[in-house]
């Protein structure tokens, strides 16, 4: 059963991040890659969220857990693709925009796991 929940969550956040995409390349001619960046960001905010739920051990059933955390958040965001977005910088010769993603990945990554979690946690 668990196997299905986190390929139903998988479809959502896959989906999801495929639309962030369009939406991005449709949008964007920039060379920074804004769109794994956002998506980046929104999964850790989500990660924190749910970090909070646990914390706060409000009766979530674990399937719910699975379903956001494995499923959802784990196709929607891509560590994958801001690998090869950050090594296509560095490779073209734009080092130091390779270097501000990596740097704006980690940051605002932690920074959106923080706020989630404490967003919740004082709610």
């Amino acid at each position: 059963m668990e196997f299905l929940v986190v390929g139903f969550g998988g479809f959502f956040g896959s989906l999801a991040r495929y639309l962030v995409y369009l939406c991005e390349q449709s949008l964007s001619t920039n060379r920074f890659p804004f769109g794994t960046l956002l998506i980046n960001v929104a999964g850790c905010f989500c990660a924190g969220l749910l970090l909070a739920v646990v914390e706060k051990s409000l009766p979530v059933h674990r399937h719910l857990i699975l379903l956001g955390s494995m499923g959802f958040i784990g196709s929607f965001t891509t560590f994958s693709t801001f690998g090869v977005e950050t090594f296509h910088l560095i490779r073209s010769g734009q080092v130091a925009l390779g270097l501000a993603n990596v740097g704006a990945n980690l940051v605002l990554g932690f920074l959106a796991i923080w706020f989630g979690k404490v967003l919740l946690l004082n709610s």
